[in-house]
């Protein structure tokens, strides 16, 4: 497991390079990571998305979407 300090620096090295940016494709290859029963949807839904912004919870990296 990472340290906070580290997921803090991948956090603000994210919100520089990618906020903003859309989603092109894809592909998930653990299916539990997604939080339901939806992993083969999941690509489809997020294509197109823009990245509006890259958080951190906890030792967690989150992106806010905003669907197209």
């Amino acid at each position: 497991m990472p340290e906070l300090p580290e997921v803090e620096s991948t956090v603000r090295y994210l919100q520089e390079r990618i906020e903003g940016l859309s989603i092109e494709g894809a592909t998930v290859l653990w299916a539990r990571s997604i939080a339901n029963d939806k992993a083969k949807a999941f690509p489809r839904q997020v294509s197109g998305s823009s990245i509006e912004s890259v958080f951190r919870r906890g030792k967690f990296v989150g992106m806010k979407l905003k669907a197209p």
